[in-house]
């Protein structure tokens, strides 16, 4: 009897008001124990970030999309250049139809979470220099981008403010890429010639290949004079290896722990560079003049010639015109599987442009106008017309970054420009005469190259 009374009792609760206000408040304490702990939980985090930033030390981690919707809509701690950052959120949250609307997106987020800069108190230097004095013999604009790189990690490692400058040719460096998050600008040189002294160090790390191999165990702390103010390096080698598996400074560096070589340097590329609003312009331009839909793909191909009659004082001859009908081939074939694409073809060797216009795709070839110059092997050209080879050279650098299908050869310049495009996708290497699908995280292997 008992039993029945209990059991009736319990299916009338069941069907009582009472029993859903009981649910009711039940669900209530539930979702403000989530809500509460949530809270706590970023407070802590947003605590240890504090403390953190000191140090320059973040741990990795790759952003969703909601993150990188933040990131888009975040203002630029810049002071004298703008960016255009006011991306819409929703837009974070599309999968773009080709690489030049995903550039757009991906290149104001990161997969590294490197935090504030460690600059100390603004009163000590390390400037990465090229000029035509003390300072000369810098490589070419991608050897002059590693060395800005390793530049931009050491400072931060030894607590620094880092700064850009060269003086080369009268080009001016800020005419071509500006500041993106950090301004390494420097309007006034401190110095017009460099000599050693108490308050100056010069690191000289041009092929130094002892440096590159010790790398993993240097203490910049020490490596460096504490006592000067200004610290000024040149090098032009791939130092991302080094770096990641540096013992000394494994702390202030464990936010490379989980990437590869390219995503390193890819992620500080895009961190310190940003084109300039002119050549910006440009390549705006050319890509609305050519590609007037997000449905029309873009193939590219860079051809480093090296020694060739347009660049005679290069170093090494690193290719032959028998290349080029394996390099046409590629992109006949290529070409063949989009109903719409155009081609854009790079190259330092002036015959490699005009064998591209006499294929049968050059109704679809975008080439970008203008002399092709060296800037460090140009000899006895006038100053005007390298900086205006300079500024073609970047404008197709980022275009590179944008395509849809990439072949690269072996230049520091296809190679960054795959770094910042950040996919495997569409990416193929020219080697030993051949076309052939490749990854960034082993170039450095496949060329058999230090820098």
């Amino acid at each position: 009897m008992s039993a029945m009374t209990s059991s009736t009792f319990y299916k009338r609760f069941v069907q009582s008001k009472a029993f859903f206000i009981f649910c009711f408040w039940v669900i209530c304490i539930i979702v403000y124990s989530q809500f509460f702990t949530k809270i706590t939980s970023t407070n802590h985090q947003s605590s240890n970030s504090t403390k953190s930033s000191k140090t320059w030390n973040f741990q990795d981690r790759h952003l969703d999309y909601q993150e990188k919707g933040k990131r888009l809509n975040s203002k630029s701690p810049m002071k004298g250049f703008s960016r255009s950052d006011n991306i819409d959120i929703a837009e974070a949250f599309k999968e773009p139809s080709n690489f030049r609307e995903r550039m757009k997106i991906k290149y104001k987020t990161f997969t590294a979470n490197f935090g504030k800069d460690n600059f100390g108190n603004g009163d000590k230097y390390l400037i990465y220099r090229c000029d035509s004095n003390r300072m000369s013999g810098c490589g070419g604009w991608a050897d002059r981008i590693k060395g800005i790189l390793l530049g931009y990690v050491i400072a931060n490692l030894t607590g620094r403010t880092f700064k850009a400058e060269m003086k080369t040719h009268n080009c001016e460096m800020t005419d071509y890429v500006i500041p993106n998050h950090v301004n390494w600008s420097l309007p006034r040189s401190f110095h017009e010639e460099i000599i050693n002294s108490e308050d100056v160090q010069i690191l000289n790390l041009v092929d130094r290949r002892p440096f590159y191999n010790d790398l993993h165990k240097i203490n910049f702390k020490t490596y460096i004079n504490i006592k000067s103010k200004f610290i000024y390096l040149k090098a032009n080698l791939d130092y991302m290896d080094g770096l990641k598996a540096n013992t000394f400074h494994a702390h202030q560096l464990s936010w490379m722990t989980n990437l590869t070589r390219d995503q390193i340097a890819g992620n500080i590329f895009k961190r310190l560079f940003q084109l300039s609003p002119d050549i910006q312009k440009r390549l705006d331009d050319l890509l609305e003049k050519y590609l007037h839909n997000s449905s029309e793909k873009l193939i590219c191909a860079h051809i480093r010639m090296g020694r060739n009659p347009s660049i005679p004082r290069d170093s090494v001859a690193r290719n032959s015109p028998s290349v080029f009908p394996k390099v046409w081939n590629f992109i006949k074939t290529t070409l063949s599987g989009y109903e719409r694409a155009k081609v854009f073809v790079m190259s330092d060797s002036q015959n490699a442009i005009e064998d591209a216009k006499n294929q049968s795709f050059s109704d679809r070839l975008i080439l970008v106008p203008g002399e092709i110059t060296h800037t460090e092997r140009s000899v006895g050209v006038e100053d005007k017309t390298v900086c205006k080879g300079m500024a073609k050279v970047l404008l197709e650098q980022f275009l590179l970054m944008s395509c849809d299908v990439l072949m690269i050869s072996k230049s520091g310049l296809g190679r960054m420009a795959a770094y910042v495009r950040g996919s495997d996708v569409g990416l193929f290497c020219l080697v030993a005469g051949e076309v052939v699908p490749c990854q960034m995280s082993n170039l450095k292997e496949l060329y058999k190259i230090l820098g």
